[in-house]
Formats: C-alpha cells, structure tokens, sequence
C-alpha cells in the first residue's frame, strides 16, 4: 500500500485509478510536489486541542490527541511507527504483524508508506509525534511529513451521528469519511458536538 498526499482534501490516501477515494482528485506520484504554503493555508491556524482521541482505521496508528484549526480538525497521533521486513522469510501469519514500513522519500509529498505481504518483521521503532507551534506553517510540516496525522476540513462536512463513543461524518458528495473518532473523556465529547454546531453544517446531526 502506498499512500500519497492529496492536494485537493489534504489526507494520506491509497490512489485508486490515479484518483483520491475521499474526494476524487487527482492523485499519483507525477503530481508537482505540494507548496508548504498551500497546506497551511487549507488547515488554518490552531485553534485549540479536545485532548485524547482515538480514531478506527485500519493500518495507521489510532490514538492520539485531536485539535481544532480555523478550517477543520487534525488528528496527529502520539507516535509514528516505522518497521523493517526480511523479504526473504515467510509472511507473518497475523495482519497486526503486517503492519507498516516507512520510505522517507526526499520531497515532503512523497513520504510513501508500503504494505509488504511477502516478508517479516525483522525490527521496529517508534518517534513520538507533537504539535511543535501553534502556526500553520507548524502544522503544515506535520502533516506534510507523516501519514498518521489526518486532516478534515470541516467545510467537507454536512453532517454527521454518533452511534456508542464513535462520530462519524458525512461528506458533501454523500460519501461517509472511513476514519471514525471516539474522544476520550466527557469533556471532548461535549467541545467537539459545540464546534460542530457553532462551525457551519448544511444538515442536522443524524442520530442512531
């Protein structure tokens, strides 16, 4: 699996026929490489951090904390997780073990993350991850610079339900973001419902 950065939603997506599966921009590695000033501008200034989080998704590391921007919510988890495989040993039988390798390409678009089925693991590390300034431009570099920060720009999204702990969002083209956020503790709960409905949102909550 390789995942790039989308210059049209700014999330880490697996190209599908050259295309975003979340917004259906173009996405393959021929793409220019995306200008810093550009990222910072779509997620806006930091606003303020709802605290731990975890979000449901399949391969990238799940908990971590959640922050509001003026354009939307950036999910950055507390570490990246970077493993190595021996090709020549035999698949690991479990999908926890076929996990993740990290290639640090030399272009911040290009930081490619590959899912291998043909080998083992043979050593992992982890980085712990942070918001280092308040700035956009700060934000920009993190998520230019690793796949498990994601980005939502809360103009994609018209409405959304909670079904137990877990919110889910509703895009514009009627399509259902994949990830789905559980906040840790009453109080994130309750400052993410007020955001969602003091920010703009062309439907109501759907309940379950």
């Amino acid at each position: 699996m390789i995942l790039l950065l989308c210059p049209e939603c700014l999330q880490w997506r697996e190209p599908r026929d050259a295309s975003c599966p979340i917004c259906n921009g173009r996405l393959d590695q021929y793409l220019p490489d995306l200008m810093h000033e550009d990222v910072a501008s779509g997620i806006g200034d930091w606003v303020d951090c709802l605290g731990e989080c975890d979000v449901v998704r399949a391969t990238l590391p799940r908990r971590g904390l959640l922050h509001l921007t003026t354009n939307g919510m950036l999910f950055v988890p507390h570490r990246s997780i970077v493993f190595s495989f021996d090709v020549e040993s035999p698949p690991p039988a479990s999908l926890t073990a076929r996990v993740l390798s990290a290639l640090a390409m030399p272009v911040r678009k290009l930081h490619a993350w590959l899912m291998k089925e043909d080998g083992a693991i043979v050593a992992g590390s982890s980085r712990p991850l942070k918001v280092d300034g308040h700035d956009r431009f700060a934000l920009a570099d993190l998520l230019m610079s690793d796949p498990g920060v994601l980005f939502v720009d809360r103009s994609s999204i018209v409405t959304w339900r909670r079904q137990r702990r877990r919110w889910e969002f509703l895009r514009s083209d009627a399509r259902w973001l994949p990830e789905k956020f559980s906040p840790r503790g009453r109080d994130g709960v309750l400052r993410l419902q007020q955001w969602l409905e003091n920010t703009a949102c062309l439907l109501n909550p759907l309940t379950p």
